[in-house]
């Protein structure tokens, strides 16, 4: 694996989770503006893909994907970053998503659609 490089400036606030075996997780957090986070995740996703897993967590379900290969496709359109491989792609909305040329979204979609 190779070095970590910052690319992005935290914002200096850390907090860490206790662990019932006896370890900690640490989180430090960073600004989630789409200029920050549209090159964080193309630098991962392109670059770094093969140490790479994607997923989420909901109550009742887990979803994990693996790269076996570099992406196909990773593009920032109307707000969604579209990451596709040969098996699979995701859609992660990063910035605005006004909903195409006619602006169709209405603005408290466009809050609930964000990533934050």
């Amino acid at each position: 694996m190779s070095e970590f490089n910052c690319l992005v400036t935290p914002v200096n606030q850390v907090v860490t989770e206790a662990l019932s075996t006896g370890g900690t997780i640490e989180y430090e957090y960073f600004d989630c503006g789409s200029d920050v986070l549209s090159s964080l995740l193309y630098t991962l996703f392109e670059q770094n893909w093969q140490q790479v897993g994607v997923g989420h967590i909901v109550q009742g379900s887990v979803l994990e994907l693996e790269f076996n290969a570099p992406p196909k496709l990773c593009i920032l359109y109307d707000g969604y970053l579209t990451v596709a491989t040969e098996g699979w792609h995701l859609h992660l909305c990063i910035d605005t998503n006004f909903g195409g040329p006619l602006c169709r979204t209405p603005v408290e979609v466009r809050k609930q659609r964000q990533v934050s």
